[in-house]
């Protein structure tokens, strides 16, 4: 409601506060699984200013989550990592999203990327190396990274109970 009241209210304001309300909408609306609010809010963002790195990165990994638009998420994902290499975000963002096509080995090549330019990994960049590693049928490897993933995250997590089910059964739980 915030969000959307500010927006009302910036008629006059300039480019990069209306990129950051339509992408903060992106987000928000994301969460909530309003998806097609979601993508028109992103869209928008990129109406504005077709080249802000972090509207490309965020809507290109939440199409990627949802395994839609894919073609679209990997023309914006590699805009955002051409736009700042090496980073990690990004690089994360850019392997899901190949991963997500089935191209599981240039993913493999863009995870590495995503932890060495990471100081400290995420669960969510574990789970992702696990799941890649897995696909590339490196399922040892992909173990231990889930394992390593499950030290980041709460035990009433739904996170946790995904990768316990992973770590016990050895294969990818969605």
């Amino acid at each position: 409601v915030h969000m959307e009241s500010a927006l009302n209210s910036s008629a006059n304001k300039e480019t990069s506060y209306l990129v950051q309300i339509y992408g903060s909408l992106g987000g928000i609306y994301h969460h909530l699984e309003m998806h097609a609010a979601s993508d028109v809010a992103f869209e928008e963002a990129l109406t504005h200013d077709s080249l802000d790195v972090y509207a490309l990165n965020n809507y290109a990994y939440y199409l990627a989550l949802r395994n839609d638009k894919l073609d679209r998420a990997i023309e914006m994902s590699t805009r955002a990592v051409e736009m700042q290499p090496n980073e990690a975000t990004f690089e994360d963002t850019h392997a899901w999203v190949l991963y997500r096509k089935g191209k599981f080995q240039e993913a493999l090549i863009w995870i590495r990327r995503a932890l060495d330019n990471s100081d400290e990994p995420s669960a969510t960049l574990l789970e992702h190396y696990g799941d890649i590693l897995y696909r590339n049928g490196k399922v040892r490897d992909a173990v231990s990274q889930w394992k390593k993933a499950q030290k980041f995250v709460s035990a009433d997590d739904g996170t946790a109970m995904r990768l316990a089910e992973k770590v016990r059964s050895r294969t990818i739980v969605e």
